[in-house]
């Protein structure tokens, strides 16, 4: 009978973790003219403050008019679309990471919201959808009456 080490669950996951990061890395340099086929998530903020959530997401070279926010049932939906460049004939790209195409992002919120008084904004590429937050339900004492 042979003995085996005993392993804790942190080492065993570090190990997991290193052979991960090897199996990338060769598949990063075995495809070193990739293109990007993966659906594309853009980066978003959530936070909140006494008055609102504020919810921030990246949207580089998307346009306002393609983009939806929704709210239902506590969930904040962002989803749109963002349109790609034209090929151009005789090109050919070596490595393209922009993408374009249909994005969705949502989010269930922390805290109950208004969602009459929500609005969004979009600048410079960045869409912030604030949404102020609900009071508190008021808590009461009754008091209770009885006959003598």
């Amino acid at each position: 009978m042979q003995l085996v080490p005993w392993r804790t669950l942190g080492e065993v996951s570090a190990r997991a973790n290193e052979l991960e990061d090897l199996w990338n890395r060769y598949f990063d340099l075995a495809r070193p003219f990739r293109t990007m086929s993966a659906p594309w998530t853009p980066t978003t903020d959530v936070k909140e403050t006494e008055e609102t959530i504020v919810v921030t997401a990246e949207l580089p070279g998307a346009e306002p008019e393609q983009i939806h926010v929704d709210f239902s049932d506590g969930v904040l939906t962002i989803k749109g679309e963002k349109k790609g460049e034209t090929e151009e004939k005789g090109a050919h790209h070596y490595y393209k990471e922009r993408y374009s195409g249909n994005f969705l992002r949502s989010f269930q919120l922390p805290c109950r919201v208004l969602a009459d008084g929500a609005q969004a904004n979009f600048e410079k590429g960045v869409l912030t959808v604030t949404l102020p937050k609900a009071l508190e339900d008021q808590k009461t004492k009754i008091d209770v009456q009885y006959k003598k």
